[in-house]
């Protein structure tokens, strides 16, 4: 996936996490302040929280951060996004620092490379397809609303016109709205978004409702609330993953309809607010309006009639200090809002009062690309040491790293081992599940890192001579050189304990120990397990074996060219086929499977074949 992609999604998904923390908080303080701050104060905090879903304040708003602490904390939002999506992406100084420290790295599965580009694949394609389709049913339902609104429509009545007209001269110059009766409108409504018009169901008005329903569209027109209606379906459509979206969008309607009614009954008396109120409930008998036609409608939800008629009736003066509370509740959710999406500004080391000495400079590398790889080793190594692909290595080498001197003095069919100061080699699944058993049980040998397709092992000597000061000096700084390896190359840290040894098994379902004993008195386990299908038709196959007298524990893999998973899906396809003839023991039974791993076995003086404790 190209950088535009990964910046896009980065944004978004901040913008939702902070967009949702600011919804979550509103959420919380609703019951504290529904009765008590005035209701447009109420409507302009969930416009808050739609802007932070749509403006990426991460690319627009930098904070300064005095430390790395703090710079992680300011953004933590994001950070939890950051880790779910850039699994594998680790610095040189995380890496080394761990491996210094003697922890272990994130584990191949949290951080794997794989897993990552997977997960970037799936979101390339399956997050466009629901944003377009999101939008595509709104745009769809708004279209097809509005042709029939306009194929049907007829101009207003002569006094109705003349009374909207009226509603507007109040000096600001506002522009007179479009009105017009359709039968396809069951409530009044507000529609249109750069030339908003009011449509009127084809009934009869009394004075009173006619007023009542043209200052309640002229209050949303003013307000341009049809364009927060189009902002709630973009929200929805970037942010349809996100169920605390949604719920905005209806939380926002649902304020936006209590803001107008306030703003209409603020100077009516208690009179004129029934008469509103009962305008309310003859709309909302009437067939519900589709959200999709994208318009501010009088009356768009039963469920809210009673929350509103409430409002009507118990609506008092807003207070000073109601005005103020509602000022500061906007003030902390914009400033929450801005802070959660916003990003930091790299950190900066803070000198120490106490202490004019400088920190110690980083040692000054250099960096050497072979095969695609990028090597980066100390520059007092940079004439010292020669690099080579050498054939002999087995699996395939990334690079071999002489001593220089000793090197070039090798001549003719002289081989320069003593020479040899390090190397990086990189396997394939099928190499390594035949490598890394028999280099477990070796020093030298080190497997620190794998992506898509190999694993990564470090291998040093062993017995070093000729070369001792060279190697020594190197060999200190193998950690760092490593860590940098990972970082420069985009890999993933491969804890090779908790990957392999750490599990009790290695496949899912059952397991069976097949314990036996030779005539030597040699005590052995091998553990049997059904590698690709689980239960009754499953092939079995031994995945370990435990020397009982030494402790010692083998992995074992197939005799073939092959991963082992390639191979045992193999020989399950051969088996749910029939195909049987050719097989050298019988697959399906344990015991069978397990004697065929056997060199000799004559040799067997007792063996007995027991449920394994545990499974997967």
């Amino acid at each position: 996936m190209n950088d535009v992609w990964n910046d896009f999604m980065r944004a978004l998904l901040v913008m939702s996490a902070s967009g949702s923390a600011a919804a979550l908080l509103l959420f919380a303080l609703k019951p504290l302040v529904k009765n008590r701050l005035p209701k447009a104060a109420q409507y302009y905090q969930w416009l808050i929280v739609l802007a932070a879903l749509l403006i990426p304040f991460s690319k627009l708003v930098v904070l300064p951060a005095p430390s790395a602490a703090a710079a992680t904390t300011a953004r933590a939002p994001a950070a939890l996004i950051y880790n779910a999506v850039e699994q594998y992406a680790v610095t040189v100084e995380e890496t080394r620092d761990r491996l210094q420290q003697g922890q272990t790295v994130p584990s191949p599965v949290q951080r794997a490379p794989e897993a990552a580009a997977l997960l970037s694949t799936l979101l390339f394609f399956v997050y466009p397809f629901g944003a377009a389709l999101v939008l595509g049913v709104n745009l769809l339902g708004y279209v097809r609303f509005t042709r029939r609104v306009k194929r049907g429509r007829s101009p207003a009545r002569p006094e109705e016109t003349a009374l909207l007209a009226a509603l507007c001269s109040d000096g600001t110059g506002r522009r007179v709205p479009g009105l017009y009766r359709s039968a396809a409108a069951y409530t009044p409504m507000l529609m249109g978004l750069f030339r908003p018009t009011i449509v009127l169901p084809v009934r009869t008005y009394s004075r009173a409702q006619i007023a009542g329903i043209l200052s309640h569209e002229l209050i949303h027109d003013r307000r341009r609330d049809v364009l927060v209606k189009w902002a709630g379906v973009l929200a929805c459509s970037l942010h349809w993953f996100n169920p605390l979206v949604w719920l905005t969008r209806g939380e926002t309607d649902r304020a936006c309809e209590l803001a107008c009614d306030e703003a209409v009954i603020r100077r009516m008396d208690p009179q004129g607010r029934q008469s509103y109120g009962e305008t309310l409930i003859t709309f909302a008998a009437a067939p519900p309006t589709p959200r999709a036609v994208l318009a501010t409608t009088m009356c768009e939800e039963k469920k809210s009639l009673k929350e509103r008629l409430r409002a009507i009736m118990t609506h008092k003066k807003t207070t000073r200090l109601a005005v103020a509370l509602a000022a500061a509740l906007l003030v902390t959710v914009a400033g929450a809002a801005i802070v959660l999406g916003a990003g930091c500004a790299p950190a900066t080391p803070q000198a120490n009062p106490e202490s004019s000495a400088s920190p110690p400079a980083a040692p000054e590398t250099y960096l050497y690309e072979t095969q695609g790889y990028t090597l980066r080793l100390p520059i007092a190594f940079k004439d010292n040491v020669i690099f080579t692909n050498d054939a002999y290595q087995r699996p395939s080498v990334v690079t071999v790293i002489y001593a220089n001197e000793y090197y070039n003095a090798a001549t003719g069919e002289t081989w320069p081992g003593n020479a040899y100061i390090l190397s990086i080699v990189r396997s394939t699944q099928a190499e390594f599940e035949h490598y890394f058993p028999g280099t477990d049980q070796m020093g030298g040998v080190y497997h620190f890192a794998r992506d898509a397709d190999y694993y990564y092992s470090v291998e040093t000597p062993t017995d070093v001579q000729s070369v001792d000061p060279l190697y020594r000096a190197l060999s200190e700084q193998v950690g760092d050189i490593v860590a940098a390896f990972i970082a420069d190359n985009g890999l993933a840290p491969y804890d090779h304990q908790a990957a392999v040894y750490a599990p009790a098994y290695t496949y899912l379902g059952e397991h069976l120990l097949y314990k036996m004993t030779l005539i030597n008195g040699t005590k052995n386990t091998y553990v049997l397990s059904q590698p690709v299908k689980q239960g009754p038709g499953g092939i079995w196959c031994v995945e370990r074996l435990f020397i009982d007298e030494t402790g010692q524990l083998i992995w074992t893999f197939p005799d073939t060219d092959l991963s082992a998973a390639d191979y045992y899906a193999e020989i399950q396809r051969q088996a749910d086929s029939g195909q049987t003839a050719n097989w050298a023991h019988d697959w399906l039974d344990p015991e069978s499977v397990a004697q065929g791993n056997i060199v000799e076995p004559a040799h067997i003086a007792e063996a007995t074949l027991v449920p394994a404790e545990g499974g997967q």
